[in-house]
């Protein structure tokens, strides 16, 4: 049963949703919940109505009318949007100069870009506080134009600057940056969770065995290198890897490896700075630097028709410059071995870079480019080369396979698993896996079976295949730019505070006060309004005086319990299940199934209730019978009945009389039928043994499936009339093996009812029902 709720919270309907509703959710792509049902009245639903489903909030995005059927009968299929879909309405605004800017340019570190759309989804969604940023990979400062871009639009492009395996995704209500991948892993397979598995390899357009990679030409004079670009050692061309399984799939890779060259990674000594006027008279500032390390002349390696370069690697300027390569052209004094930044402006404004907040500072570290290297950093280059190579097919070789399997919702409800998007998975198959007969990944999407949420198809995979989102449209022009200094930008995740609704994750925090509100105090007496598990156990006292391990086993100084105990399930009469200690009229009660007393039992009235096939209780079975002669052969007892015998081998037979003051009784099995006789191991027979005139019933058997049932109806002292149906007896007990009764309901437990609402009275207990 779901509720849903206007966009006020107050509730519109309570639906049962049809057989073809689902939940869909995948990395980096929609999720969106799909409802059918049939309902009797019409309801006006609107937009921004929403539904909760494990754990997450969907959302209508337009009024919806429904398909009118009959006077009384209206059909609805409603599509709801979880918040991953919800933020491509949501256009990326700055609003730092109090305004809504939507056409602007910013630098700055991941985590404040994510921090910014992270507002502009709060405001969209009734200027909340409740999303929060969590975890963000990069520390590098990143330039994005925000021209028109929505805001899933920008996460991913965020994603892609940050490089890696960053992908966004929410969890709860927190949007990260950084590879969907958490919680435990968990096995599946074929028969563990498992119906089935399907590789599917139409999405591997990326996948290869052979890399060529191709080097970079910075720096490279080919004159004295012998080769236009950088080479692997000894002149390699290309690097195999998994070719003897998959075959040869070609690839060309350049751009991972453009960054690697020969060079030297300085760092900057000393900074200052002139303030000068340009041909027109406008005043700008020129920085220089120094780099007291430097053991060559730059100005005795250049390279004809090129102009020197840097580029910062970290501080204020990494990221930032001219074209892709973030350069700032530069000029090396021999004289003062100092470096000049040519100024540049590249924001159409008065904003000049060096300049303001992003200036160089000492102990930056910047690589000088376009120039000719010493001959010592060639062989240190081409090492850089092939370990790069290497990591490149460790970090980024992934089987693009995409592996699909459906879920058995008995196995997952059994087990009590939770399977979401992200979840880490061992996929064990030594048909797939034959190497190690498993594969490690996680769970890339998702599609649930609403009123079934045990029943899915999930996808195991690697790599992500392009998301689907539905159309986002605008465009707007005028740029605008916005620029914070990586301090600005380093930051803890969000702070989920006391009175915020943020769900909490591994990727934001707790307020203090928020902690005391969440968190059992172990300095002072807390109370928790929940259940607590403690699954190694709980002790009591300073030393060890009492307590309870984790198999729920006791040790107690004394215990006075006030009314009832019993086990997990009790059925009452002779052919119930379970115990039970209890109060009832100012009587205590005790049922269980075997009493031993070893010195003295005191009994000031005893009731003995007698079973036979017919009387006063009547066990209808497959056989039965009064013995005629019982006799001890050979360590068995050969047993004869007044009547044809009906008994069968691995038949479990049951007696239980009281005859001249004495209780006699005996549930055993048959080891063998002999022509009219049946044979028992004397092992089977404990304190009473086989003789004339027992009233033996056939109940269960400990092999055949067919004669592990019978039905047994009471009419005895106890005030509970019944007609008990039993199945699947096949041990000396009858544990589980009620599966219905008819008449008084009393004597059951069940923890499937709440325990305020136990079965009672007159009525039906049954597995299941048809009426």
């Amino acid at each position: 049963m779901l509720t849903i709720y206007d966009s006020n919270g107050n509730r519109r309907t309570d639906i049962e949703a049809g057989d073809s509703s689902t939940q869909v959710k995948e990395v980096q792509g929609d999720n969106v919940l799909t409802l059918s049902f049939t309902h009797y009245e019409y309801i006006a639903l609107d937009v921004n109505d929403r539904v909760d489903f494990e754990g997450e909030r969907y959302w209508l995005t337009e009024r919806y009318i429904p398909k009118q059927k009959s006077g009384q009968e209206w059909v609805y299929d409603l599509k709801f949007y979880g918040i991953e879909s919800l933020v491509r309405r949501f256009l990326v605004l700055e609003t730092t100069d109090g305004n809504t800017e939507p056409v602007f340019t910013l630098t700055a570190t991941p985590r404040e870009h994510v921090a910014m759309i992270v507002k502009c989804i709060n405001d969209g969604m009734n200027h909340t506080t409740d999303w929060k940023v969590g975890r963000v990979d990069g520390t590098d400062l990143i330039v994005i134009d925000y021209e028109g871009k929505y805001c899933n639009e920008a996460l991913k492009e965020i994603a892609e600057a940050v490089g890696g395996q960053a992908e966004w995704w929410v969890e709860g209500q927190t949007v990260n940056v950084c590879r969907c991948e958490h919680g435990e892993e968990i096995t599946l397979g074929y028969g563990k969770g498992l119906t089935g598995i399907e590789r599917d390899t139409t999405g591997t357009d990326n996948f290869y065995t052979r890399l060529f990679p191709v080097g970079s030409t910075r720096n490279i004079d080919p004159s004295k290198y012998g080769h236009s670009r950088l080479m692997l050692p000894g002149g390699r061309q290309y690097v195999e890897i998994h070719t003897e399984e998959y075959g040869i799939y070609d690839r060309y890779e350049q751009d991972a490896f453009s960054g690697i060259y020969p060079r030297r990674i300085g760092a900057v000594s000393s900074v200052r700075s002139e303030d000068v006027k340009d041909d027109d008279g406008n005043p700008f500032t020129v920085y220089y630097f120094r780099d007291d390390s430097l053991n060559f002349d730059p100005n005795d390696y250049e390279l004809p028709d090129e102009t020197k370069r840097v580029s910062f690697q970290d501080g204020d300027l990494s990221g930032l410059g001219q074209g892709e390569d973030h350069y700032f052209e530069v000029n090396f004094n021999s004289a003062t071995r100092e470096f000049e930044i040519i100024t540049i402006w590249p924001y159409d404004d008065d904003t000049q870079l060096p300049g303001g907040k992003l200036i160089p500072k000492s102990g930056d570290r910047y690589i000088l480019w376009n120039i000719r290297m010493p001959d010592e950093y060639y062989p240190l280059a081409e090492e850089e080369f092939l370990t790069a190579v290497e990591q490149f097919n460790t970090e980024c070789w992934q089987d693009l396979a995409v592996y699909k399997a459906p879920t058995d919702h008995v196995w997952i409800e059994e087990n009590g698993v939770s399977l979401s998007v992200g979840r880490r998975v061992r996929l064990e198959s030594e048909e797939y896996f034959p190497e190690t007969g498993y594969r490690s990944s996680r769970i890339t999407k998702i599609t649930r079976k609403v009123n079934q949420p045990g029943e899915m198809d999930i996808e195991i995979s690697d790599a992500l295949h392009s998301g689907a989102f539905e159309r986002v449209n605008d465009s707007i022009g005028e740029l605008k730019n916005y620029t914070k200094s990586k301090a600005e930008g380093a930051a803890l995740p969000d702070i989920i505070r006391s009175w915020d609704k943020t769900l909490p994750t591994d990727n934001n925090l707790f307020s203090a006060r928020r902690s005391q509100a969440e968190h059992i105090s172990k300095k002072k007496n807390d109370r928790a309004k929940g259940k607590i598990t403690f699954e190694a156990g709980a002790s009591f006292g300073q030393e060890d005086n009492a307590g309870i391990d984790d198999k729920g086993n006791a040790e107690l100084l004394t215990l006075v319990v006030r009314e009832f105990l019993r086990s997990p399930k009790f059925v009452d009469g002779l052919f119930g299940e379970g115990w039970r200690l209890w109060m009832e009229d100012a009587l205590s009660h005790l049922t269980i199934d075997k009493l031993t007393v070893r010195q003295v039992m005191v009994v000031l009235e005893l009731l003995i209730e007698k079973v036979r096939s017919v009387g006063g209780q009547l066990c209808v079975s497959a056989a039965n019978g009064k013995i005629k002669t019982a006799v001890l052969e050979d360590g068995y007892w050969r047993i004869t009945f007044e009547q044809d015998n009906s008994f069968q081998a691995h038949d479990l037979m049951r007696c239980a009389t009281f005859s001249g003051g004495n209780l006699k009784g005996y549930w055993v099995e048959v080891a063998g039928v002999e022509g009219d006789s049946i044979l028992v191991s004397e092992d089977e027979f404990s304190g009473s043994l086989p003789e004339a005139g027992d009233e033996c019933v056939l109940m269960g058997n400990t092999e055949n499936p067919l004669r592990q049932n019978l039905i047994l109806i009471s009419a005895t002292e106890d005030g509970q009339p019944r007609v008990d149906v039993m199945d699947g007896v096949k041990a000396k007990n009858f544990t589980g093996c009620l599966r219905a009764r008819l008449g008084n309901l009393d004597g059951i437990s069940d923890d499937w009812f709440p325990a305020d609402n136990q079965p009672h009275g007159n009525g039906l207990y049954s597995d299941n029902a048809y009426l």
